[in-house]
């Protein structure tokens, strides 16, 4: 499964750079004053060629076996338990950060919260779904036939990390249409991950790949992993929401880094092992057994 999984990945992005800069010069000249930068529609193509190449290797790849497990077990405990530790915790965290002067408070109108709360709410649970059932259901189980499951998780948690820095280039400037040009965009996207400023927030994003990987080899619960990444989507957004980068930082942060902030502080990094704890101590409330 693992060689199909790899399998449309690569696809996905060798057929996005060859037909995105077609669909974008469509675009572009036929639609008058066309709002999206070639980022956002590279985002879609890519979106849409996963979608296609899934649906091509459903068999081999076989998300029936994630599907059964999930049935298998009740979800509301492992996700209301999941969410209130890491959203808790990490909440707990914020006045200390903002009291050190890295981040200052920002708050908005309560119209600007009332209309960003639903979206959060969506955005948090099917990230965390989507996430957790390729990163950890699908690439994790898969490794752990093969290697160690230290290693597998190692593996996935150092996956998951860099991907997340993997991100649209806003910046970038579609310089008009040539076959190549979609080539040269997806190596400005992987540059990105060897910037040194992100090695801080990327390593926070390792432990949390390795809490979310060790939480599903201890419990075999993917619902104790979606509702603990839900949380963390929900802190990562009222970061964002409720607060702003200090002037004096470098601004950097504002960039790519903006969003994964949070897990580059060593208070962060402390945070994480205490969830790591929680769930070490209590895995065995959350094992995973088949519902009667």
């Amino acid at each position: 499964m693992l060689f199909y999984l790899a399998v449309v990945i690569i696809l996905s992005l060798f057929l996005s750079a060859l037909t995105t800069p077609l669909f974008y010069e469509l675009l572009i000249t036929n639609v008058d004053n066309f709002p999206w930068p070639y980022s956002r529609v590279f985002d879609r193509v890519v979106m849409l060629w996963l979608a296609v190449l899934i649906y091509k290797f459903r068999k081999q790849i076989s998300f029936s076996e994630i599907t059964k497990r999930l049935k298998s077990v009740p979800w509301k405990k492992p996700v209301f338990f999941g969410i209130l530790i890491s959203l808790g915790i990490s909440t707990l965290l914020l006045p200390f950060v903002v009291a050190s002067g890295e981040l200052e408070w920002a708050i908005k109108d309560f119209s600007f919260y009332l209309k960003a709360v639903p979206k959060v709410v969506a955005a948090a649970f099917l990230v965390g779904i989507l996430e957790e059932v390729f990163f950890r259901g699908l690439i994790l189980n898969t490794l752990t036939t093969k290697l160690s499951k230290f290693s597998s998780v190692i593996l996935v948690s150092f996956f998951y990390a860099g991907v997340h820095f993997i991100s649209p280039s806003k910046s970038w400037l579609y310089p008009g249409y040539s076959w190549n040009i979609g080539f040269s965009y997806l190596s400005e996207l992987f540059s990105i991950i060897f910037i040194p400023q992100n090695l801080a927030p990327f390593c926070g994003l390792l432990l949390i790949g390795i809490t979310l990987g060790t939480t599903a080899i201890l419990t075999s619960n993917l619902w104790l992993c979606i509702g603990l990444h839900a949380g963390w989507i929900f802190a990562a957004k009222g970061l964002l929401y409720f607060t702003k980068i200090a002037p004096t930082l470098d601004p950097f942060v504002n960039g790519l880094a903006r969003r994964y902030f949070v897990v580059s502080l060593p208070l962060a990094w402390i945070s994480i092992a205490v969830i790591f704890s929680i769930v070490l101590i209590l895995r065995k409330h959350f094992k995973s057994e088949p519902t009667k």
